[in-house]
This record gives C-alpha cells, sequence and structure tokens, in this order.
C-alpha cells in the first residue's frame, strides 16, 4: 500500500510515473492543516481541499492550476522504509530525486550571477572547486575581485586567464567593500 501512495504522489513529480499508474484511485490525506482529496478515474483528475472543489482536468492541467494558484498539496519529504524485499518503490524515489537535483541546479544557475571568491590563490589544488563553480553559475555573472587582489594587475591577468580557460564567460569587476 505505501508503494502506491508514494507512486500516485510521484506521479505529479514525473511523468514517466505518472504513464505507469493504469488504476483509478482515490486518495485522502492531511497536509498543512488541509484535507486533501485526490480523485483519478482514467486519466481524469479531481482535486478537493478542505471539502471545496479546486479543479479539475488532465494531470497537466490540475498541475498547472496548483502552479498558478502556488498550491502545495504534497509534502516535501515522505520517510519510506526500505526493507529490501521489494524494490519497485525505489527507482521511482530515484527518478524524483534526480529530477528535483536537476531542478534545484537548474534555479541556482539562472540566479546565480555574482561570486565574490575572497583570498584564491588560484592553483592546482583551488582548480576543481573553481571549475565546479564556473559551470554552475550563470554565462553572464560578474567575477569580483578584492581591492587586496587588484594590487597586482599581473597576478588579476594570471587569475582571469584561468577563468577564462576554466570556461568562464562572464564579465569581472572589483569589489570594494
Amino acid at each position: 500500500m505505501l508503494q502506491t501512495v508514494l507512486e500516485i504522489m510521484m506521479s505529479f513529480d514525473s511523468d514517466a510515473i505518472a504513464k505507469r499508474i493504469q488504476y483509478q484511485y482515490s486518495i485522502e490525506y492531511f497536509y498543512k492543516g488541509s484535507v486533501i482529496i485526490i480523485q483519478r478515474s482514467e486519466k481524469h483528475y479531481n482535486l478537493s481541499i478542505d471539502g471545496e472543489f479546486f479543479c479539475e482536468g488532465s494531470l497537466k492541467a490540475v498541475k498547472e492550476r496548483l502552479a498558478a494558484e502556488h498550491k502545495s498539496i504534497f509534502p516535501e519529504r515522505i520517510n519510506y522504509f526500505y526493507s529490501g524485499l521489494n524494490d519497485h518503490a525505489l527507482a521511482g524515489m530515484h527518478r524524483v530525486g534526480a529530477n528535483y537535483t536537476i531542478a534545484c541546479r537548474n534555479d541556482i544557475a539562472r540566479y546565480w550571477n555574482a561570486l565574490y571568491l575572497a583570498n584564491h590563490e588560484y592553483s592546482t589544488v583551488d582548480s576543481p572547486y573553481i571549475k565546479e563553480v564556473v559551470q554552475r553559475i550563470s554565462p553572464d555573472a560578474t567575477w569580483y575581485f578584492t581591492e587586496h587582489e587588484a594590487k597586482s594587475s599581473k597576478e588579476i591577468g594570471k587569475k582571469k586567464s584561468k577563468l577564462r580557460r576554466y570556461g568562464f564567460t562572464g564579465s569581472f569587476e572589483l569589489f570594494s567593500g
């Protein structure tokens, strides 16, 4: 039963899991002080919150309405005990977890547009870390150097050159603060 509950909830995050559900269901649960009821018949969904009709339609329509209304109807985390006897739910959990990780990385890349990395030597030891940072930030990010670093234009030039080799395509500025 727990596997089915997980599958239903994960189907709202994963189209692949949603396509596997071939059964009708009605699930009722309590979340954030509200009673949530989701019913599925064929590929038609009906969603009620606290006994009031919220929306109905395809899974896509329901997800769009939830997003438009900024409604959260699912727990952020579900604790699940895995006994090792049955791993049917495990693959779905990994799939949804991977989707969540990708979504987080995309959000970081979209909003991470300024970097203050103070007092690094940009040495061989630092290079794996700096390369990873360069891959994660927005392509048009601004890389800030400290006033202390700016005292030596030769050193700043070396650091800029290394950053370009690591794939940084943004701009450089001086942080004074």
